[in-house]
């Protein structure tokens, strides 16, 4: 996931990074002074290094801090997607990606959409 910052200044990129972008896209310029194109918006190379000093912070967080509440787990659970299979598909010794269906929410009988590509290509024993 990233993050494409089209807004004046950098505290909105710094936002951003609770989000743990893999990337964030900030136009800069050495001449802010200038009203027209992208140069309102653009980082000073000041700000640049700060927001470069912000990410290095960031990088030393734990990826699951930003779930680190009740709301947030809550709502985690409930906009996951879930994989499951489908009625035809119970009684299958080998199921196939026309088997199965990934939706909202993932719930107890179902597995992590996370791990659709491992289930698709492996050999799966036990249930789904």
């Amino acid at each position: 996931m990233g993050y494409s910052d089209h807004c004046v200044g950098i505290d909105v990129a710094i936002q951003s990074l609770q989000y743990f972008p893999v990337i964030i896209e900030k136009h800069f310029t050495l001449t802010p002074e200038l009203k027209i194109g992208d140069h309102p918006h653009s980082a000073t190379p000041k700000m640049l290094s700060e927001l470069r000093t912000a990410i290095e912070e960031n990088s030393k967080k734990d990826h699951w801090t930003r779930f680190n509440n009740r709301s947030d787990m809550e709502n985690r659970k409930r906009w996951r997607r879930g994989i499951y299979l489908t009625s035809e598909a119970a009684n299958k010794k080998e199921i196939t990606e026309d088997d199965m269906v990934v939706v909202r929410p993932e719930e107890g009988s179902s597995v992590s959409a996370d791990a659709y590509f491992a289930v698709v290509r492996n050999n799966i024993s036990g249930r789904i």
